[in-house]
């Protein structure tokens, strides 16, 4: 096992312990807590089977071990239930109890409560009529928010929506049926008076189910922090690449239509071409984010749309253009890659690990494992999603735009790493850039995408020869002029008029222009 593996393992041990003895404690102090006069001892010795006779076993069994227990089971039901909806909709203000959830349950628990006072017999216990009523509302919430497109955002302005439409109804309901307050009085204001061990079954069995999902899935809420696009480029839900006879329509125009593209393995592979080409699209459905209307992309031979979720995270990996960056340890954003590897409950093997460190060392991040990922650098945050890629062990590389926002430095460093990353590993890389320099001066292939609809590929090959074509004037209207200098090639641009029959749109501001 890894040095970082033996000091998580020792960390995380640690923790649950200290956090097991603070909760015997304040259990201990709950149970002792009062005017009756029960002691400690008289607490172990009803707890170890001893002789425990008169008020203080009946204090104990009647009172205050079922408020404790239940203290306990509420506590531990805010706690995960709050962690959960906080870390899936990654605002620090979601609760259940401002998302909705809360009035949900506090609203069939004033209905069952009606019913009863009104003489109608409901076999149903309060606790499990919450159940319901959360799982009502968390579904109104997600049907609500689906009609704007589900997201973080919609989702926390409809569960605000179903809040106030259920505070609504409960105050109906109270309006109505004033005595439905006092047989729910006290799970409204979560009281514990009433509380007497025999009704603590029902909850406990609920609650263990909800934590028992949590854990199970807890690698999926990671994954699924950083976004829709790349949680599916990471498996939620060998060999080079080749997009054959793809057609696909961006409106009702067509985008592109009979297009083929050949990725070389084990190289990497420049895709250029202006706004609006088709660039992420080619990309996204290389990696089956859209099905295109005619044609097929092969990876290994295979059509990608035939493969599952998992294997086609083993065979590629994806960085998209915009990506979120969740507030996590560097090191557990890097893990999210290990998603499609990972065992039934989301739990990192020595394999994961291993790859986990391989992917830290060859971007250089060891020594930021531990810190927070949203207090990088805009170029130590780049390098840490392309070794969360790396840490898949894809065959194939898609890096959409992987330098915008960079400098000029941290630019070249990038593509310096992509260039080692090839070298060592072998691994087939996509990149599409939109600085023609640092393709040509870093990419063993590149391929020009057009300006006209349908997008047609205008020339694909060695740097040089791409350079020295009449691709780039027609997609561009510049030329590339190369120097050399100790032995680097770099290459400069200058305006050039579109060669005839490959017209290129005005450029304003183009290099070489006034």
């Amino acid at each position: 096992m890894t040095e970082a593996a033996h000091s998580r393992g020792g960390r995380l041990p640690a923790l649950v312990l200290f956090s097991l003895a603070a909760l015997l404690a304040a259990s201990l102090v709950g149970l002792v807590l009062g005017a009756s006069g029960v002691g400690v001892a008289d607490v172990f010795a009803l707890l170890s089977g001893g002789r425990l006779t008169g008020t203080a076993r009946s204090i104990l069994v009647s009172i205050r071990i079922p408020r404790v227990l239940g203290g306990l089971l509420a506590g531990a039901a805010f706690a995960s239930s709050g962690a959960l909806i906080q870390a899936v909709l990654d605002n620090p203000l979601a609760s259940p109890n401002v998302i909705g959830v809360n009035s949900g349950a506090g609203m069939a628990v004033l209905l069952v409560a009606a019913l009863a006072s009104a003489g109608v017999r409901v076999a149903v216990p309060l606790p499990v009529a919450a159940f319901l009523g959360a799982l009502v509302a968390s579904g109104l919430i997600l049907a609500v928010s689906s009609r704007a497109g589900v997201s973080r955002l919609t989702v926390v302005l409809a569960g605000v929506a179903v809040n106030a439409v259920f505070g609504a109804g409960m105050n109906f309901v109270l309006t109505v049926s004033p005595n439905a307050y006092v047989g729910s009085s006290s799970y409204l204001v979560g009281g514990l008076s009433g509380v007497v061990l025999g009704s603590l079954a029902a909850p406990a069995a609920l609650i263990a189910v909800g934590l028992a999902l949590a854990l199970a899935l807890a690698a999926r809420i990671n994954v699924l922090a950083l976004g829709r696009e790349t949680a599916h480029a990471l498996g939620v839900r060998v060999g080079a690449l080749r997009a054959a006879g793809l057609a696909c329509l961006c409106g009702s125009r067509p985008l592109f239509d009979g297009f083929d593209l050949a990725v070389p393995r084990g190289k990497v592979l420049g895709v250029l071409g202006p706004n609006g080409c088709g660039k992420s699209t080619l990309l996204g459905l290389a990696d089956g984010l859209g099905m295109p209307a005619c044609g097929t992309v092969l990876v290994g031979g295979r059509p990608v749309a035939g493969l599952s979720a998992r294997e086609r995270a083993g065979r590629i990996a994806l960085l998209s253009q915009v990506h979120r960056t969740p507030s996590m340890q560097v090191r557990d954003l890097v893990a999210c890659g290990r998603y499609a590897h990972m065992g039934p409950f989301g739990q990192l093997g020595e394999k994961d690990e291993r790859a986990v460190d391989d992917a830290l060392s060859l971007m250089g991040l060891q020594a930021l494992a531990h810190r927070n990922a949203r207090r990088l650098s805009g170029g130590e945050r780049q390098r840490a999603f392309i070794a969360m890629a790396l840490a898949q062990e894809a065959d194939v590389l898609l890096l959409d735009e992987p330098t915008t926002y960079l400098d000029v430095s941290a630019a070249h460093e990038l593509m310096s790493l992509v260039r080692r990353l090839v070298a060592e590993r072998g691994t087939t890389v996509v990149a599409v850039l939109h600085d023609i320099d640092l393709a040509l001066r870093f990419c063993d292939e590149v391929a020009v995408l057009g300006r006209e609809r349908p997008t047609r590929l205008l020339a694909q090959g060695s740097p040089g020869v791409v350079a020295g074509g009449p691709a780039l004037p027609a997609a561009f209207g510049v030329t590339a002029v190369p120097c050399e200098k100790d032995g680097v090639r770099a290459y400069g641009l200058f305006a050039a008029e579109p060669p005839a029959g490959m017209a290129a749109e005005p450029s304003a501001g183009a290099p070489g222009r006034p």
